[in-house]
Order: C-alpha cells, then sequence, then structure tokens
C-alpha cells in the first residue's frame, strides 16, 4: 500500500484552520516544482496498487534533505 498526499499551491485563500495542515515546502525549486507550494495533509490517501498508480502519476524529483526532516517533525505534531 502506497500513502501519499496532495501538494498545492493554494493556500493564501485558506482559512486559518486548513493552513494549520499544510506543510511549506521550502525547497520547491529543489523538488521540481514549478512555484512555492505546500502538502496537504488534510485528506491523505492511499492506494492497494502503486504500480498502477505510477503510470499516470506527475511526480517530482524528491524532496530536499531539510523538507524531509521538517516534514517528519510536522506530521509527528499534528
Amino acid at each position: 500500500m502506497l500513502k501519499f498526499y496532495k501538494i498545492t499551491s493554494k493556500y493564501v485563500n485558506k482559512s486559518v484552520n486548513i493552513k494549520k495542515n499544510y506543510f511549506e515546502i521550502n525547497d520547491w525549486h529543489y523538488a521540481g516544482l514549478r512555484k512555492k507550494s505546500w502538502i496537504d495533509i488534510n485528506h491523505p490517501y492511499s492506494i492497494d496498487k502503486p504500480s498502477e498508480f505510477y503510470n499516470g502519476l506527475k511526480h517530482f524529483d524528491h524532496l530536499s534533505e531539510n523538507d524531509i526532516f521538517r516534514f517528519e517533525t510536522f506530521i509527528k505534531t499534528h
């Protein structure tokens, strides 16, 4: 099973409660993203057959080590 979260660039107009569950990706250029982005942990997704999922997936290279460390801490505190 693969667990994942949506990445969004829409943050400014969200409510304070929603923003609490958005993790800011500091090194978004490094991750291959086109603009400043956040990981939305409000609604985690999962899929049983990851190989089928990857065929149509828009993906980015990877998060920086700094963002990975920060994201792990963020998840633990929410």
